[in-house]
Formats: structure tokens, C-alpha cells, sequence
């Protein structure tokens, strides 16, 4: 007979005390960690993304994960700096290009104050000292979001080897039916989460290229950096292509295009401005959008009013992800609702694990 002692429950008033102090810190915590909200969320994409990444390359290292996630990470390292380096250089070697554009861009200026009207004239002349602050403000703002990124890939780093390590950890608090059913809800949060951001990535990096195509044959200054612009801005759900094309129509409205210099610079912004929106809108909406809904089912008009939160709250990162937290949300709310009106949660029979587990499933796999 087992005669070690067992625990005494303890009453119900003290559990249901604990329980509000224990959401209390938790409100405390987050409200703690705004500062570094944004360093946050780029740290868990990154680890997201690079997640299947490193599980391969442990598999290579005969399943060392520390090792396999140092060396990826060492990988990712090496490439970020061949990269700054890179950058740094065609910023050096642009530098008169910089220059001459801007004297251009005054001269358009003054040219345009004889042909159109005041206050388009002095909004032209705010557009040109509004771009030749921000281009000084990103030169200078470069070390600070290179040093953001650098925290975030440590931030993921350390982030993959304690959820490894804390893999199978829900093991001993769920059995049974109530094992089958977290584990199912895990599995949607990987598919929702992986897909909606590998999804994004490849629509992004798509939209770069074409656009980096689109802004050389028509003469858009700077295309690569417009075309990084571009696909980066336009990341950012239902509104994201519209709020790039207005980004690359200012370089176009002060300084022309440098393939049909003898059309007018208000012209050529209006065409660029037409083309974006058009492009931008038809992928995403034919092309991004059906992708994304495999893994997403949110209405688009949540999808809108998501954005349009997360941009007044003045957070990129927020309107970004606003549609997989919008998702998961719903996943977990259906859920506990269905416990709480005492219902079944849909699941379906449970599947043997054929590969490794997800980012969170890996809560309920076997112990490293």
C-alpha cells in the first residue's frame, strides 16, 4: 500500500483569490514588457520561421538540437552581416547619387510653382523635405533597427532551445480525451501560425522581385530599396498595398522618373501610384488572400478592423500579426465556450505523430 501523503485541497475561496492575483500579475508582466513588445514579436516570428529550419539540421547533427540550433543560427548570423556589408556599400557608392537627386528634385520644385497651383506646389516642396528627412533619419535610425534585429534572432535562439527543453511539459496535466482534444487545438494554432507566416514571406518576397522588375523599366528612383519597401510594407493585411504605393509615389512626385525624364514628375507619381495599387491589390486578394484563408478563416471584415487597430496604436508589428492572433483566439474562445456550455469540442480521431511535432504541439511530445 502506498503510503506516501497526499496534498490537501485547498478551499475554494483561497483558489478562486490566487486565481485573480495570478491574472492580476499576469496584466502586470505585459504591461511591464511594452517597451519591448515590438523586439518581442519579431523574436517569436523569427523563431517560428526558422523552427522546421533547425529540427532538419538536428536531424544532420545526429539529433544534437543545441548543436543543430547553433549552427543554423551561425548560418544566419554569417549571411545578416555578408548582407549589412553589402548595404553599406551601395549606400557609400550611392551617396552623390543621393545628392544629385535631391538638387533635381528642388529644381522640380521651383519649376512646378509657375505651372500648378500654390498649395500643391507647397505640398510638393513638404513631400521633398519630408523624404530628405526620413532618408537622413533611416541612415541614422540603421544601427538601432540593426541592433533590434540582432536582439530578436538572440531572442529566438534562446527561445527555440527553452521550448525544446520544455518539450512534453502538459504531458502530466492533460490525459485521455482532454489530451486529444489540446492536442488538436495545438495543431491548428501550428497550422495557423506556420502557414500564415511562410505564406506571407513567399507573397512578400514575390511582390519585391516583380516590383524591383516594374520600378527598373519604369524609372522609379532607387528601385531595389522602393521594391524592399514595397514588399515589406505590403505584408500588412487588406491595407498594406495601398500604404506602399503612396510610400513609392513620393520619390516619384520629387524627382521623376530617370527612364521617361521628359514626362512630368505629378504625372509619372500618378501612373507608378495606379500600377502599385493595382498590382498589389489584384495578389493579394487572388493570389495571397486564398492562400492564406487555408490556414486562416476570419471574415474580412475582421480581418479590417484588425489592421485599422493595430495602426492606431501606432504598432506595425500588431497589424501584422493581428490575423493569426484574431484566428488563435478564436480557436482557443470556441473551445473553452464549448466546455463552458458543457458541449464536445469537434475533434477528430487522433493520428499518430509522423514527423517531429510543431512549435506547439511540441507542449505534449515526448520528453528530449
Amino acid at each position: 500500500m502506498d503510503s506516501s501523503p497526499s496534498s490537501t485541497p485547498w478551499p475554494a475561496p483561497i483558489r478562486y483569490i490566487l486565481a485573480v492575483l495570478l491574472l492580476l500579475t499576469a496584466i502586470a508582466v505585459l504591461a511591464f514588457l511594452k517597451p519591448v513588445y515590438s523586439t518581442i514579436g519579431l523574436g517569436f516570428i523569427f523563431a517560428l520561421l526558422f523552427y522546421g529550419p533547425v529540427q532538419r539540421v538536428a536531424q544532420l547533427v545526429g539529433g544534437r538540437y543545441a548543436l543543430g540550433t547553433a549552427l543554423f543560427y551561425l548560418l544566419v548570423a554569417v549571411l545578416l552581416i555578408a548582407l549589412m556589408w553589402g548595404a553599406i556599400d551601395l549606400l557609400i557608392s550611392r551617396g552623390e547619387d543621393l545628392a544629385k537627386y535631391l538638387q533635381i528634385g528642388a529644381r522640380n520644385i521651383q519649376a512646378w510653382r509657375g505651372g500648378v497651383p500654390e498649395k500643391l506646389a507647397d505640398a510638393a516642396g513638404q513631400a521633398a523635405v519630408w523624404l530628405a528627412g526620413n532618408l537622413l533619419r533611416l541612415a541614422a535610425g540603421a544601427a538601432s533597427l540593426i541592433g533590434q534585429v540582432a536582439i530578436s534572432l538572440f531572442f529566438s535562439f534562446l527561445l527555440l532551445l527553452n521550448l525544446y527543453q520544455a518539450r512534453g511539459s502538459l504531458r502530466g496535466w492533460v490525459s485521455g480525451q482532454l489530451e486529444t482534444e489540446v492536442r488538436q487545438t495545438l495543431e491548428k494554432l501550428d497550422r495557423i501560425w506556420i502557414g500564415y507566416l511562410t505564406a506571407q514571406v513567399i507573397y512578400g518576397a514575390v511582390l519585391a522581385i516583380a516590383s524591383w522588375i516594374q520600378y527598373t523599366l519604369l524609372g522609379v528612383p532607387y528601385p531595389f530599396i522602393m521594391a524592399v519597401l514595397t514588399g515589406f510594407i505590403s505584408l500588412i493585411p487588406t491595407i498594406g498595398g495601398i500604404l506602399s504605393s503612396f510610400v513609392v509615389a513620393i520619390p516619384c512626385l520629387v524627382l521623376g522618373s530617370t527612364v521617361f525624364t521628359e514626362m512630368p514628375p505629378v504625372t509619372f507619381a500618378i501612373i507608378v501610384t495606379l500600377i502599385n495599387i493595382l498590382i498589389t491589390q489584384v495578389s493579394y486578394n487572388f493570389i495571397a488572400l486564398p492562400i492564406v484563408g487555408r490556414f486562416v478563416k476570419l471574415p474580412v471584415a475582421v480581418v479590417f478592423i484588425g489592421v485599422l487597430a493595430g495602426v492606431a496604436l501606432g504598432s506595425i508589428m500588431l497589424a501584422f500579426l493581428v490575423v493569426p492572433i484574431l484566428s488563435s483566439l478564436t480557436i482557443i474562445g470556441g473551445y473553452l465556450f464549448a466546455k463552458v456550455a458543457q458541449k464536445e469540442p469537434l475533434t477528430s480521431p487522433a493520428e499518430p505523430e509522423t514527423g517531429p511535432p510543431g512549435f506547439f504541439s511540441q507542449f505534449l511530445a515526448d520528453k528530449p
